[in-house]
């Protein structure tokens, strides 16, 4: 699947503002989009408020989801979450 900017900026899904201006927070969340839409992420068992304007560690992988203090995520665990490509 081909990925351009248009479907990663600004990182949601819904047409949200986003209030971003941490540049670790930006990546990661360039991250975690990239993540989604290269692994059929609208098909995921699990997307509740994945790629929302709310902070990324409150998406509804939330459960699966080691935060820092900071805000960035130390751990992920997508295990059984219908992921798909290699």
């Amino acid at each position: 699947m081909f990925l351009d900017m248009q479907h990663l900026m600004p990182f949601s899904r819904y047409g949200d503002e986003l209030f971003v201006t941490n540049k670790d927070k930006i990546r990661q969340r360039f991250v975690l989009a990239t993540l989604y839409f290269s692994t059929n992420g609208e098909n995921w068992y699990n997307s509740t408020d994945y790629l929302t304007s709310k902070d990324e560690c409150d998406w509804g992988l939330s459960d699966y989801t080691t935060c820092s203090i900071d805000g960035l995520i130390t751990e992920l665990k997508l295990t059984d979450n219908n992921l798909v490509g290699t």
